[in-house]
């Protein structure tokens, strides 16, 4: 029995059209440039007891906002084509480690959890050529919306997608915020859907309001007919709202 999951999550993208991890290390596997990737392992389990399979990838999230796991080790999970990858908290080093095919361009730490941030710089020939760093966001305050572009064409053929993010008072993304969220479009245009990647989500796509996934959600418009702008806003409580203008020509 396999209900609530609508649909399957194993694929490199999600079915918002995100970048899943498995896509970020095969990224580091095949693209020049993309040379590393920091991840954390989940503490307990996102959907429950892992049933393993030949899809299956681990349970890890670009995230290092934790709470209530201070003190915790966490498992963290490089992916790299360096040479070597030093992995720092809060600016203290804890370690260097070597990649190669030997160990599949993979290691992992253990981190006792502590609010700040984590860092992975990446060395060849002792030199760091690449980083990424994790941070510990602060409470949400408000919204961003990311379009995928801006100028659409009008006949009622024609998609918008915008990406929500969740971001603190320094104008962070938070990666672990799933809270509601309500769209409301203006112009001419209507709402296709509102998406999140959550695959055992029972609520509507078709539907203005729903629960973010890992951060983010996504709202889709259809142009209409006519031409003009559009305007798109979200909300969610608690939260400063947040407003787009798209133009239809």
């Amino acid at each position: 029995d396999t209900f609530p999951w609508t649909v399957a999550y194993c694929g490199d993208i999600d079915i918002c059209g995100f970048r899943r991890p498995q896509s970020r290390y095969r990224g580091v596997l095949w693209n020049e440039a993309e040379t590393l990737a920091l991840f954390v392992r989940h503490p307990e389990p996102t959907f429950g007891a892992p049933r393993k399979s030949a899809w299956d990838f681990d349970d890890v999230a670009p995230s290092w906002n934790w709470a209530g796991c201070e003190g915790q080790e966490m498992d963290v999970v490089v992916y790299s084509c360096c040479e070597e990858v030093e992995l720092r908290l809060n600016g203290q080093s804890l370690d260097a480690k070597a990649f190669s095919a030997e160990n599949a361009h993979t290691q992992e730490w253990k981190v006792p959890y502590e609010p700040g941030t984590l860092e992975a710089v990446g060395l060849v020939n002792g030199v760091g050529n690449a980083s990424q760093s994790l941070e510990t966001v602060g409470k949400r305050v408000g919204l961003r919306l990311t379009p995928e572009r801006s100028l659409l064409r009008c006949g009622g053929q024609d998609l918008a997608f915008v990406t929500i993010e969740f971001l603190d008072a320094d104008g962070r993304p938070d990666p672990v915020a799933e809270n509601l969220v309500e769209a409301t479009v203006e112009g001419p245009a209507t709402l296709a859907a509102l998406a999140s990647s959550r695959p055992d989500s029972v609520e509507s796509f078709q539907q203005a309001s729903r629960h973010a996934f890992r951060g983010r959600a996504l709202a889709i418009l259809r142009t209409a007919k006519e031409a003009g702008p559009v305007m798109l806003t979200i909300s969610s409580p608690g939260l400063a709202s947040a407003q787009v203008t798209l133009m239809v020509e």
